[in-house]
């Protein structure tokens, strides 16, 4: 329901307009709530909102405008722009410090009725609790999602919890925050939920030290939720039949197990007006040994206690093969060759059409089926340093298309036998990648179920209001609950069908919510178990009958030297999927153009096939560059590249010679990871599924700087150290650079570069740096980047500066081209250096200057080195360790006297 950001300051000098920037992850559109809070120093600032396309939004009273030494002040504003923006900026004008800021963005509570202000400004000497009590009856209402935020101003660390444990009232899911020593802070804590309460307490402790000043506290109720959809209770009889018949209603609904269908318990449930779906799991078989028996084994194939369903391989991406080891979702299974066409899906077809003649169920559950997988056995992802996953995308493609395909046959199948037929899935159709194009099978299913996720979940939520499902009139939107009061509260939701409070499926248990009869289905007539639609004198069509199979075909177009955008346009509207896209550059193909395409156009493949892309990424940079007086793309397989003037690198410091090397061409191909030289291992083959394709491609080397994970062996300090065996008053380097495929981190800035001259940091001569810190949109995974130097004498670095982003969560995984360029002053007292920074991703033909720093007093040395002459790359990660394992890689090294940013 609400979108939260804290604010980042952009604006800070004493007696001028404060900025504090906040940036929410999508535009916002007209009509949009929104919340802007802030806390800052004396009682002198006019506080406004300015949104990123200039329009001013200033308050007429504020919610709060409470007064002690800090001040705290929120107020809303109703969106109108037609133009969308993700920026808001709170400008506080002629005030001393701004210190903390936060924006929600509510699109759905009703402005006049969803907000409760608790005045809050207190001193809290050390080791004293500071209780404030809330009071407003009229607005906690019984059962009711709030949202609480807190801004303070610390002078030591302290932490609080909202609301106490024991608030009489509560369901005890307290959350808590901490605010950190001598900066202005905020805080949420949402999605919690009153139940009887008229007031609950806040409880902030400080820690021994001085005063801490806590400014204000913010909670917000949400309105209430009508959903217009006719809800009703859902029975789970995956195990036993018993309690089945308290589901014997009209509109009640149940699901069979794998081998009770036909039980008497679910004909009577019918005749009383109840919707049955078989459960189906077309994904996953027994394995040998582990079989259920019964109808189970009938659709199974398991013959004899032997498995014997094909099953989807896996081997280094071969998909759908028997190769090696089984994938598995689930114990005691292995997953099943699902991909179109093939006879497994063949198979499963045939089978719920017989259900569809029979007419003894309404429809099927097919468990599993979706855009993706999501259990730790599955390992559904790319191979990375930081995730599990073990597939290659051809490979996720090919099980997503497979799921779209089988449901597609299962639509037209039931249009043509039983328009009656209910088709629901037990997952979710988004794959969560860029191509995000398992939504296609949204359209044949009447729905989807979403199992054991909270009824808070935001996500969730807005998927249970799709309205993209099967256009024959019966939309089921299920929900198996965690919990009784989480089945009730899934039902207020919007779009929500059916619901369940089974959380472990050991018997079916008493409907949690009313039945409510609805009449968008009517149930087709039958005769003794068959449909007049069966051919007279053919007789039941039994399990495992021949049926007729003609899987659907589409022609492939002609995309090649088309844009991106309308090569995926094409290849969607010919009811075709677009794979993997991979880019290689090009001196005739525009960038962002299409190279080559796999099938090739007019070729005849089934519907729902994947259509791969190569994009150009333009022409290729020069390597090396003419004028570069050192490079190393690390082909000699050691650190042990020089030139005449004596460059020298440095000893392995965490840091590798590393490539991804041809196993076969295939098709298809398998490639595998190598250790070429890390200083003790020497071609050493690693195999462990992480990409370490070099910026010149397969069977080429390049440079990898390793972050273990929570510090590892030898700590968390991966550089490569240096000597450029002359010192220059100016130079450039140049070098590729990927970006880690899942970057994750807790800490405060990692160094990213560094010169210095006869001493680091505290020479004669002046040492320049480069590290990359947090973004405050995104701390963990987007990062910006920023300078300093030391003036030389002796002296310490100045602070950092030039903040500028420098990559986001989107680009992990992408390879850039950075350029440094460092000028020391012509001479002494010129203060006319100059530090420079480029970037450029691949693919991009012009650069972007990130950092323009000139006018610095960066000194030449006057003891011994005179000029820039050793240097690190990467370096330590300041205040914490990576949660995961990280791994930066770097090609094509250059340095030069003259520009490399052209």
């Amino acid at each position: 329901m609400y979108a939260f950001v804290e604010g980042k300051p952009i604006s800070t000098s004493a007696g001028s307009t404060k900025t504090l920037q906040m940036t929410f992850s999508t535009p916002l559109v007209k009509g949009d709530t929104v919340i802007v809070g802030s806390a800052y120093e004396t009682d002198t600032n006019t506080a406004q909102v300015v949104d990123g396309a200039g329009n001013i939004y200033t308050p007429d009273t504020p919610y709060i405008d409470a007064v002690l030494h800090w001040r705290c002040q929120w107020f809303r504003f109703t969106y109108t722009a037609d133009a969308g923006t993700s920026v808001v900026n709170f400008n506080l004008v002629n005030g001393v410090a701004s210190k903390g800021a936060w924006a929600v963005r509510d699109s759905g509570l009703d402005p006049a009725a969803s907000i409760i202000t608790v005045p809050w400004n207190k001193q809290v000497a050390p080791g004293i609790v500071a209780n404030t009590l809330v009071t407003n009856s009229a607005a906690i209402a019984s059962n009711t999602p709030y949202m609480a935020l807190a801004l303070s101003m610390s002078k030591t660390g302290s932490s609080g919890a909202l609301p106490g444990v024991g608030t009489p009232g509560y369901n005890n899911r307290a959350g808590s925050w901490t605010f950190a020593g001598g900066t202005g802070n905020c805080a949420r804590l949402e999605d919690k939920r009153i139940t009887n309460a008229t007031s609950f307490n806040a409880v902030f402790t400080p820690t021994v030290g001085t005063d801490t000043y806590i400014s204000g506290l913010l909670m917000l109720a949400e309105a209430p939720v009508i959903n217009t959809e006719v809800v009703n209770p859902m029975g789970l009889a995956y195990t036993s039949v018993t309690g089945v018949q308290q589901y014997a209603k009209k509109s009640g609904m149940l699901i069979t197990g794998q081998t009770n269908r036909y039980d008497p318990a679910f004909a009577t449930a019918r005749a009383a007006g109840a919707e049955v779906l078989a459960y189906i799991d077309a994904m996953e078989g027994y394995q040998t040994g582990h079989s259920i028996g019964g109808l189970s084994d009938d659709f199974y194939q398991i013959v004899g206690g032997i498995a014997t369903a094909p099953s989807w391989g896996n081997c280094n991406g071969n998909a759908g093969t028997t190769l090696g080891a089984p994938r598995q979702n689930f114990v005691n299974t292995y997953m099943l060759d699902i991909r179109a066409g093939s006879t497994w899906s063949n198979h499963v077809v045939a089978y719920v059409e017989n259900l569809m003649r029979e007419n003894k169920v309404d429809g099927v559950f097919l468990d599993v089926v979706g855009g993706r997988l999501f259990s730790t056995l599955a390992a559904w992802g790319l191979p990375t340093a930081s995730t599990p996953g073990d597939w290659t995308q051809q490979e996720m493609q090919d099980w997503t298309a497979g799921c779209i395909d089988l449901v597609r046959r299962l639509d037209a199948s039931r249009r043509a036998i039983n328009p009656a037929f209910i088709i629901v899935n037990n997952n979710t159709w988004d794959t969560g990648d860029a191509l995000n194009n398992g939504f296609l099978g949204e359209q044949y299913v009447d729905g989807v179920d979403l199992e054991h996720h909270p009824s808070t979940s935001s996500y969730q939520q807005a998927y249970a209001g799709k309205y993209t499902f099967s256009n024959l009139g019966h939309r089921r939107f299920l929900v198996i609950a965690q919990s009784t009061a989480d089945a009730i509260a899934w039902a207020k939701i919007q779009g929500v069908t059916d619901v369940s409070d089974e959380a472990h499926y050991n018997s079916v248990s008493v409907p949690p919510i009313p039945f409510s009869p609805r009449t968008d289905r009517v149930a087709p007539t039958s005769s003794s178990g068959s449909l007049s639609l069966i051919k007279a004198g053919s007789g039941l069509v039994l399990p495992f009958a021949p049926a007729n199979i003609t899987v659907a075909t589409a022609t492939v177009p002609n995309v090649v030297n088309s844009a991106k955008a309308t090569a995926e346009a094409a290849i969607v509207a010919a009811n075709l999927t677009v794979g993997s896209e991979t880019t290689q550059s090009s001196g005739t193909v525009t960038s962002g153009n299409v190279i080559n395409q796999s099938p090739a156009a007019s070729t005849s493949v089934n519907v729902g096939s994947a259509v791969n892309l190569t994009l150009s990424s333009g022409a290729a940079p020069t390597f090396p560059d003419p004028s570069s007086f050192f490079h190393d793309d690390f082909e000699s397989g050691g650190l042990t590249t020089t030139n005449s003037e004596g460059f020298s690198w440095g000893g392995y410091d965490l840091t590798s010679i590393v490539q991804q090397k041809t196993v076969s061409v295939g098709p298809p191909l398998i490639t595998e990871n190598v250790l070429v030289n890390d200083g003790t291992n020497v071609n050493d083959v690693i195999n462990d599924g992480r990409d370490w394709t070099a910026y010149e491609g397969l069977d080429k080397n390049c440079l990898r700087f390793r972050y273990p994970a929570n510090g590892g062996t030898g700590g968390q300090f991966p550089q490569q150290n240096f000597d450029m065996g002359t010192a220059h008053v100016e130079v450039y380097m140049r070098y590729q650079l990927r970006v880690p495929t899942s970057f994750i981190v807790d800490s405060a800035n990692d160094k990213f570069v560094a010169f210095w001259q006869d001493a680091y940091e505290t020479g004669d001569g002046s040492t320049a740096y480069l590290s990359h810190w947090p973004n405050g949109s995104d701390p963990t995974g987007t990062r910006d980047v920023a300078y300093t130097y030391s003036p030389g004498g002796g002296q310490p670095s100045i602070g950092y500066a030039g903040y500028a982003p420098f990559f986001t969560t989107a680009d992990h995984g992408r390879w850039m081209q950075v350029c440094l360029r460092l000028k020391c002053e012509t001479s002494p007292g010129a203060a006319d250096g100059v530090i420079q920074f480029w970037r450029r991703w691949q693919g991009e033909s012009s650069w972007t200057q990130l950092i323009n720093a000139t006018g610095l007093p960066i000194k030449v040395g006057t003891v011994g080195t005179a000029g820039f002459r050793r240097a690190y790359l990467m370096g330590s990660n300041e205040n914490g360790f990576y949660t995961v394992q990280q791994e930066f890689m770097l090609d094509q090294f250059e340095l030069s006297l003259s520009s490399l940013a052209v």
